[in-house]
């Protein structure tokens, strides 16, 4: 149930990594004509406008992989104070996409692997729902992988829903493949799988 703010923290688990400065050179291919996106690393006081892209992407591509009273439950003020102490925290680095009107996209949240340190992992990587498809969320995934790359952190894994198929498909063009793991957690009973890109893959 997502009644409280734990219950939302229990989905990303926080590493071990310093929000150092990412390098925002390149990363990956631009985004489609007509849309100009600049990356940079997120800010506690972008808590608001996360939370706003949260729900939306929940809302968006979750619609039959959790229940229909899951995504009502969302509340945008809970999960902004909740992301506010993630953003401000060393545990992780977030990555925002933004328009120069600073309208925010979307963002990727990794770090270490919480379950092996020496590891790289994606806790999240949620776009607007009406921004998806536009290359927003491979030049986030891009610079996530880059950053991860740079700081030895390979190979890398993340958790997705089994039966959320696009995520699957976009993941897998990363080099991303299910490693045999599964859980399901008690406040959306949906299954989920683990993937895990190896080193020196390339999207």
């Amino acid at each position: 149930m997502l009644s409280g703010r734990s219950n939302y923290v229990r989905t990303e688990k926080g590493g071990a990594l310093s929000q150092a400065e990412v390098p925002l050179e390149g990363l990956g291919p631009p985004t489609k004509p007509g849309l100009d996106v600049e990356l940079r690393v997120g800010r506690p006081d972008d808590a608001p406008r996360l939370a706003a892209v949260f729900v939306s992407a929940w809302r968006g591509a979750y619609s039959g992989v959790v229940s229909e009273e899951t995504l009502k439950r969302l509340d945008e003020d809970e999960i902004a104070a909740w992301l506010e102490t993630l953003v401000g925290s060393s545990d992780s680095t977030t990555l925002v996409a933004e328009t120069d009107e600073r309208d925010l996209l979307g963002f990727c949240r990794f770090g270490p692997d919480p379950d092996d340190s020496r590891f790289g992992h994606i806790f999240s990587l949620y776009v607007s729902a009406p921004s998806s498809g536009r290359g927003i969320g491979h030049r986030l995934l891009a610079g996530a992988l880059e950053d991860l790359s740079r700081r030895g952190l390979d190979p890398v894994t993340l958790w997705v829903f089994e039966e959320n198929t696009p995520a699957r498909r976009f993941y897998a063009t990363f080099g991303f493949c299910p490693d045999g793991a599964r859980r399901v957690e008690p406040e959306y009973d949906a299954e989920e799988i683990r993937l895990r890109r190896e080193a020196k893959s390339t999207a």
